[in-house]
């Protein structure tokens, strides 16, 4: 009985290969699309793809190890998260260098997080992309969103030559 439904097994294998090859090629093909436009063009873009729940646009704008793990359960869920209130503005875009290997982040400030008294927080909503080679991802970081201080957003810098 050694071996018994390996051919099923080596199927299913095959079968995964090939999803997560297609996947990789559509990600650095809809990458090559959005590669002239800004990074607020394409954090926009890729909040309002999460926001509309657009599986295929956003698997276009994340790295391919990314896009395997991206279905209408993962959106919805990130979507739930951090885009309740989002009202398609972007408020700001600052430049950083990731602390541990230095890859370049835009950091797309998108809303003002919503207090527990009716005063008005200093914590703001960030969507992080990540820079790789010529290409903007979406959901950078280790998980595409962050919440900081009005304060420290402002102190990086607008521009991402100020980083070089």
């Amino acid at each position: 009985m050694l071996g018994c439904g390996s051919k099923d097994s080596d199927s299913q294998s095959k079968k995964a290969m090939h999803k997560s090859e297609k996947e990789t090629k559509e990600s650095r093909s809809g990458a090559e699309k959005f590669k002239n436009i800004t990074p607020e063009q394409f954090g926009r873009k890729a909040l309002k793809a999460i926001q509309n729940e657009d599986v295929e646009t956003l698997k276009t704008m994340v790295s391919a190890a990314m896009a395997v793990n991206i279905d209408k359960e993962f959106i919805k869920d990130e979507k739930e998260k951090h885009l309740q209130n989002w009202d398609g503005t972007v408020k700001g875009v600052k430049y950083r260098k990731d602390q541990m290997i230095g890859q370049l982040q835009a950091l797309i400030y998108y809303a003002d997080k919503k207090s527990e008294s009716e005063g008005e927080s200093d914590v703001i909503l960030i969507h992080v992309l990540e820079k790789s080679n010529e290409y903007w991802h979406a959901l950078g970081g280790p998980w595409g969103f962050e919440e900081m201080s009005k304060t420290d957003f402002l102190t990086y810098p607008e521009s991402i030559d100020a980083l070089e």
